[in-house]
């Protein structure tokens, strides 16, 4: 039923014209900007506001992947989301958050060379991916290659400079770097 499910969405995808009109990527970069200079009262909606552009497939078809992806793991059906998430690439191999999608999938259950994977190649499409990087940040630290973590999470920070999973995920990661040259 899910290979009859996967063949009507590409079929489908195919026939409607896969992609709307690319956002032009100046008004993701306002947005960088203003999330940079930000209060800390101001920062979150901003961030929020990137998410959504990050997030967004220009495409209806992944997007119905997307959500239904979205259920599946909060169901915790990770197999399926899998598959799922193996298709949104295929179908988008330039967007940049299906790829961190399935590698923050990948590294939840512990397949970390492909988390790997898919979190570079999350990053080389789109270098500003901040949830890409964190779930990066934490593989490096799961691997204890703390001194990578703690470069990606300082350009995050660059990015994001109020972004308290970064904030966190350095302050958990200092103790280790203790005494090491950074």
């Amino acid at each position: 039923m899910r290979v009859l499910f996967i063949i009507f969405a590409l079929w489908f995808s195919l026939s409607s014209g896969l992609a709307h009109a690319a956002e032009p990527k100046g008004a993701l970069q306002v947005l960088f900007d203003e999330l940079r200079a930000a209060s800390p009262l101001d920062a979150p909606a901003i961030r929020g506001k990137v998410l959504e552009r990050l997030s967004d497939p220009s495409s209806d078809t992944v997007e119905i992947f997307l959500d239904r992806t979205e259920t599946l793991i909060e169901n915790g059906d990770t197999a399926i989301s899998k598959e799922l998430l193996d298709t949104v690439v295929t179908l988008a191999p330039n967007f940049a958050h299906g790829f961190a999608l399935r590698g923050s999938l990948n590294l939840r259950v512990g397949d970390l060379e492909a988390a790997r994977t898919d979190l570079l190649q999350a990053i080389t499409l789109e270098p500003r991916h901040i949830p890409a990087r964190l779930a990066l940040s934490s593989l490096l630290i799961k691997e204890n290659a703390s001194k990578e973590a703690y470069e990606v999470l300082r350009n995050t920070l660059v990015l994001d400079p109020q972004n308290p999973n970064a904030l966190q995920q350095l302050d958990d990661l200092r103790p280790k770097l203790d005494g090491q040259e950074i």
